[in-house]
């Protein structure tokens, strides 16, 4: 576990201001599905924006709003337990919307 990645922050530019989650437990097979809503505060234009993710899927995620967008690559990083959300067209600074819908990406991802 020493070349384990332990913490991943935000960019600097980059700041969560508030998280809406809605989860649907499958109780029977200890999986999960669900969406998030994060508004954020971004300081300068961005094309990515990069979360923690272990061991859960993404099936789309958008941005809202009046630069509304959907994903145009969604990629991930299993080391550093991330995923990356690209966009072709920059998002502009200021407040940013983005609305994920997740699966669980294996049967021992579990609701605990």
């Amino acid at each position: 576990m020493a070349n384990r990645i332990s913490s991943v922050l935000l960019p600097s530019h980059l700041k969560p201001i508030h998280y809406k989650i809605f989860l649907e437990p499958d109780l029977e097979n200890f999986v999960f599905s669900g969406n998030e809503e994060i508004e954020f505060e971004s300081s300068k234009k961005i094309f990515d924006i990069s979360l923690h993710s272990a061991e859960i899927e993404v099936l789309s995620a958008d941005i809202v709003g009046k630069n509304s967008q959907v994903a145009s690559r969604i990629s991930y990083n299993d080391k550093a337990e991330t995923v990356t959300f690209s966009f072709k067209k920059p998002i502009p600074k200021g407040k940013i919307k983005n609305c994920i819908c997740r699966n669980p990406k294996r049967q021992d991802a579990r609701v605990l």
